[in-house]
């Protein structure tokens, strides 16, 4: 598979690495499994020994037959790179200390940050939220940068959105045009620690020109 636009070549982890440019591109290529979705496991980026993390992600082929010029049959696939950070867990160790020093000891940004979430509950923004077919609470954050209002937002979220009469989960979905490669997944780690399974945080690099945010109950694009 060669990936479209870029030219930068999609290898299986036994052949070699991908570019990080790739990531978000559309492949082309012949498959054998006509039909079928395939799926490979890459990883993105430099060695582990030059960079503080490493972007490991998912290619996931779906196949659809082309008609060729000649009346021949090929199997055109549309990849989609589904990006999972993985970080040094020194690193992620010292995210999550700065994480919780800075709950503990808020800035100036974090107090008028928290009067901008007061007063959406005071004009009743966050009342009555709508939740997809599985009961979650879907919010969106375009242009999140590396999120640093997690620690404020998420657990006020979670508060009014989940309960026995409220929505069965929180899915909260970031995404920026650069990946923030140490704070994206601090993060999505303190979430889990501090939240639970019941609040699902997760990141992408995307570009709103070319991709429009998923559906979402909840959008905000204001940030710190």
């Amino acid at each position: 598979l060669a990936c479209a636009n870029a030219g930068f070549p999609l290898m299986p982890p036994a052949v070699g690495g991908v570019s990080s440019h790739a990531v978000g591109q559309t492949a082309f290529g012949r498959l054998h499994e006509a039909g079928r979705p395939v799926v490979q496991n890459v990883v993105l980026g430099p060695p582990a020994s030059s960079s503080p993390s490493m972007l490991a992600c998912q290619v996931v082929h779906s196949p659809c037959a082309h008609q060729l010029a000649d009346g021949s049959r090929t199997i055109a696939s549309h990849v989609h790179v589904q990006q999972q950070m993985h970080i040094e867990p020194a690193v992620l160790q010292e995210g999550l200390r700065r994480v919780e020093h800075r709950r503990l000891h808020p800035t100036g940004r974090d107090h008028a940050y928290s009067g901008f979430l007061n007063a959406l509950e005071d004009w009743g923004i966050l009342d009555r939220l709508p939740v997809d077919s599985s009961g979650i609470l879907r919010v969106s954050a375009p242009f999140c940068g590396g999120f640093s209002e997690a620690p404020l937002l998420l657990p006020l979220l979670a508060k009014r959105a989940l309960g026995p009469r409220g929505a069965a989960g929180l899915a909260v979905y970031g995404c920026d045009l650069d990946n923030q490669k140490v704070w994206w997944p601090t993060f999505k780690a303190w979430a889990l620690q501090v939240l639970g399974a019941q609040v699902r945080l997760d990141f992408e690099q995307r570009d709103l020109e070319v991709a429009p945010l998923p559906p979402a109950g909840l959008i905000l694009a204001v940030h710190p």
